[in-house]
């Protein structure tokens, strides 16, 4: 293993010597043991082939506190050992924490906030955050954890779906690190509802109206294209420049009349 860490060290540097200029990208978090760790990768342009290149610089351990101070200390300690000067990179790309945003001022590095993690926090506070809404996802993970938990109640679902003509799928449950994990759940729900409304006349499950459905709808429509951006902006190769065409582009379906019954405030959001 020390050996091919060494022949892989070997090939990045060779490849970090081929970039004028080098973007990097770095997180903090946790593995399922609860250790801390730190990454970096680097992104440029092979200047002798100009082809777009992605390497991953470090991932290790980091116990310290995550303060702004420590984080700029050890991404200058990534940076020297792979011979990377402030002057070489062209941008430094991290969430819109605090310590991560004052570390880059400290190593006097441009930054830029994560484009996908602001559109997170954009959608969770104005759509999310909308109490009709916040009430259909709350009755839906109720909903989705009453199957979660029980086999009979799985193969109750599954009978009314064959009577109802409708796909075999299960429920999905949502994840509040992932927005999208969401509209999967109301996307399945809906899907899902005439088996759902079947089965909650027999038992003690929340009950969802037909307004209720039709506000789920028009939340499923007006954040669709949000999924669809977050995907292609989630690709490993994808360049910063595509952000305000993006931006603009969901600018213009949000302004668009639609069939927006309780979702004008939301839009506006």
């Amino acid at each position: 293993m020390p050996a091919l860490h060494l022949e892989v060290k070997a090939a990045v540097a060779s490849a970090l010597e081929k970039a004028a200029y080098i973007s990097l990208t770095t997180d903090i978090w946790t593995n399922a043991s609860n250790t801390p760790f730190i990454s970096l990768t680097g992104h440029f342009i092979d200047k002798e082939e100009f082809k777009q290149v992605v390497v991953t610089l470090t991932t290790k351990p980091f116990s310290d506190s995550h303060t702004a101070v420590k984080i700029g200390e050890m991404l200058t300690e990534i940076m020297t050992e792979w011979n990377i000067g402030e002057q070489n990179v062209h941008v430094i790309v991290h969430d819109n924490a605090a310590n991560m945003v004052r570390a880059s001022e400290l190593i006097q590095v441009d930054s830029l906030c994560c484009f996908l993690h602001t559109l997170q926090l954009a959608i969770n506070d104005a759509i999310f955050s909308q109490r009709a809404v916040k009430d259909i996802i709350a009755k839906c993970k109720t909903i989705v954890g009453h199957f979660a938990h029980s086999a009979l109640a799985c193969e109750k679902l599954k009978q009314l779906q064959i009577s109802h003509n409708l796909p075999q799928h299960k429920l999905i449950q949502d994840v509040s690190t992932r927005w999208n994990s969401t509209l999967h759940m109301l996307e399945r729900v809906y899907e899902q509802r005439q088996a759902i409304s079947a089965y909650s006349l027999d038992h003690d499950l929340p009950i969802l109206s037909g307004p209720s459905y039709t506000l789920m709808a028009n939340v499923i429509r007006a954040i669709k294209p949000f999924e669809e951006v977050t995907l292609l902006s989630s690709q490993e190769k994808e360049i910063a420049s595509c952000i305000l065409p993006t931006v603009s582009t969901l600018k213009s379906y949000l302004s668009k009349q639609q069939n927006d019954a309780g979702v004008q405030t939301l839009k506006q959001a």
